[in-house]
């Protein structure tokens, strides 16, 4: 494996929706080691808004009953989405494949 690809691969787990969509837009023909790890970036990323939007919605809808535990939803969240994309760089930084858990697989790296 080449080491750009795995760079590429990385920085579409760093840089949030950003990176994902760079690596899709620029070189997603020439490798396809770092356009799966784009792709399963973009899921994550997707499925951890609808997640936060669901738990807001939550809140809002309950008329702020379940304000503390939406706050620690909201944190658990972020925790999750913290540990995840560095576990996924890291993957992606050794030239190893890796799968987000609790993620909507919408993009396919066909």
């Amino acid at each position: 494996m080449v080491r750009i690809e795995c760079r590429w691969a990385v920085c579409s787990h760093v840089f949030a929706v950003l990176g994902p969509l760079a690596v899709l837009l620029t070189d997603k023909r020439r490798s396809q080691f770092a356009r799966e790890h784009a792709v399963e970036a973009l899921n994550f990323e997707v499925s951890m808004l609808a997640y936060a939007l669901g738990v807001v919605v939550a809140a809002f809808v309950s008329l702020g009953l379940l304000m503390t535990p939406a706050f620690l939803a909201l944190l658990a969240l972020f925790a999750h989405y913290v540990v995840a994309s560095t576990l996924g760089a890291r993957h992606a930084a050794r030239g190893e494949a890796y799968h987000y858990p609790f993620t909507f697989r919408l993009l396919h790296a066909d």
